[in-house]
């Protein structure tokens, strides 16, 4: 995990897609032989690490995407009384007007994993973003934002989809 992220601070463009999508295989468990416990504790690292790696000022794209990917699936691990929901969602969401279009594209699914996670906390928050690019010129996010703000209008049908 250290190495991975270390790559992507100091020579992000060396990095291919192929080496984070590895990192997040690993994090999320399809490695064998590891215990319910170290997983756990692996997944809160690179949660913790993630939340450290937006933090900067200008992180590279790739390491948005990885971050952006990590705290949407395991934010709950992040919860403590310094950090809470609202700051995790601000601190991911500052840096969304400078990246790429399928950067961003991953935050908004981020977003709705947080918001599944914490729907009192987030969900005026959440919703507000997704209702500001409804009407967005790329029509991707477009699309992406409406269809997850329907979803997300549904609680139930929300923790459905997006547990599973």
């Amino acid at each position: 995990i250290d190495q991975v992220f270390k790559m992507l601070e100091s020579a992000p463009d060396a990095v291919s897609a192929d080496v984070w999508y590895r990192l997040v295989q690993y994090v999320v468990g399809f490695n064998e032989g590891t215990s319910e416990t170290e997983r756990d504790t692996l997944q809160a690292y690179a949660a913790q690490k993630a939340l450290t790696a937006i933090s900067q000022p200008h992180p590279h794209d790739t390491l948005v995407q990885l971050s952006a990917y990590l705290i949407g699936e395991f934010a709950c691990r992040l919860r403590t009384e310094t950090v809470s929901p609202q700051g995790i969602l601000q601190q991911l969401h500052e840096h969304f007007p400078r990246v790429k279009s399928q950067s961003k594209a991953l935050m908004l699914v981020a977003y709705a994993k947080l918001l599944s996670q914490e729907p009192e906390a987030l969900r005026y928050q959440v919703l507000s973003i997704f209702e500001d690019l409804k009407d967005s010129q790329d029509i991707e996010l477009q699309q992406r934002a409406t269809e997850l703000y329907a979803l997300a209008a549904d609680e139930a049908q929300m923790e459905d989809v997006l547990q599973s």
